[in-house]
C-alpha cells in the first residue's frame, strides 16, 4: 500500500491528503512509522511546491502564509499518524520534515523582510503567522509534531538532539526560532 501511495503521489499532481487512501495513514504509521514519515514528508513537499508556485505569480507576495494550504492536512487521521511517528521514530520524522521546513522558510524570507527597516526580531517567513492564534490547524499539527519530535529525540538521543537543534539555530527566521524556544 505504501509503495502504491508513493507512486501515486509522484505520478499525479492532484493526488493529496483529501484522497480516500489517506484514511489509512494512521494504520500505516502504526505498522511502518518510517514509511508514514515519508508519506507525510511527500505531502508537505507537494503543498510547499504548490505554495511557492502560487507565491511566484502573486501580486503581493509579502503576505502569503503557508498555513492556508497546510489546512489540507487538517484531519484526525494525520493527527493520529503524527503522534505515532513522533513517538516511534522522532529522528526519522525530523530528518524528513526539517529539510522541508528549511526550504519553506528560506524560500520565502527575501519577500517578507522589510527593505527599509533593520529587523529587531528574526525575519518573518511564510510559516510565521498563526503560531499563537490557532487559525491554521494543519500548520499547528505539523509544528507541534516537530516540537514533540525534538523533545522525544532529546530523551532518546541527546547528542542527535543537539546536532538537530544546532542546525535549526543557524536558520535566521522566526519559525525555526519558535520551534527551538518551544521545545
Amino acid at each position: 500500500l505504501v509503495a502504491l501511495v508513493e507512486k501515486m503521489l509522484h505520478a499525479d499532481p492532484t493526488f493529496g491528503p483529501d484522497q480516500l487512501v489517506f484514511v489509512f495513514l494512521d494504520s500505516i504509521a502504526e505498522a511502518h512509522p518510517a514509511a508514514a514519515c515519508r508519506l507525510i514528508g511527500q505531502l508537505c513537499e507537494r503543498i510547499l511546491d504548490n505554495h511557492l508556485a502560487e507565491r511566484a505569480v502573486a501580486q503581493d507576495p509579502a503576505y502569503f502564509p503557508l498555513g492556508r494550504p497546510l489546512e489540507a492536512l487538517n484531519n484526525g487521521t494525520l493527527h493520529k499518524a503524527l503522534k505515532t511517528v513522533v513517538q516511534d521514530c522522532p529522528l526519522t520524522f525530523l530528518e524528513t520534515l526539517l529539510p522541508w521546513l528549511e526550504r519553506g522558510v528560506t524560500a520565502t524570507l527575501g519577500n517578507i523582510q522589510s527593505a527599509n527597516v533593520r529587523e529587531l526580531w528574526f525575519p518573518r517567513d511564510d510559516l510565521t503567522d498563526g503560531w499563537f492564534s490557532g487559525i491554521y490547524v494543519g500548520q499547528h499539527l505539523i509544528m507541534e509534531a516537530i516540537i514533540d519530535a525534538l523533545a522525544q529525540l532529546a530523551l532518546m538521543d541527546f547528542a542527535q538532539f543537539q546536532k538537530v537543534t544546532q542546525h535549526l539555530g543557524t536558520i535566521s527566521s522566526r519559525t525555526p526560532q519558535h520551534l527551538l524556544a518551544l521545545t
